[in-house]
């Protein structure tokens, strides 16, 4: 096989695909009031992050981690 690129970079997202769902990102469509907007439009502003994309990301990886233990739990408790 010869390999140029474009054969690299499709087997590359074949490998990532196939190995590691996490890299494979799906779109989630989010609607915030308008309050909520502009505190996220603070924090870009100010540097800490670069777009409303990243600061949802942000937030909801906080949160999957802050219920993290109590899934656990909760997939524990209905295995009895």
């Amino acid at each position: 096989m010869i390999y140029t690129i474009t054969n690299v970079i499709l087997e590359i997202k074949r490998f990532i695909y196939q190995n590691d769902t996490f890299w494979h990102m799906s779109l989630l469509h989010i609607r915030v009031g308008k309050e909520l907007k502009k505190q996220i439009q603070k924090l870009i502003d100010v540097g800490l992050f670069s777009n409303q994309a990243e600061v949802a990301r942000e937030a909801i990886r906080d949160l999957l981690l802050k219920y993290q233990d109590r899934l656990k739990d909760i997939k524990n408790e209905k295995k009895k």
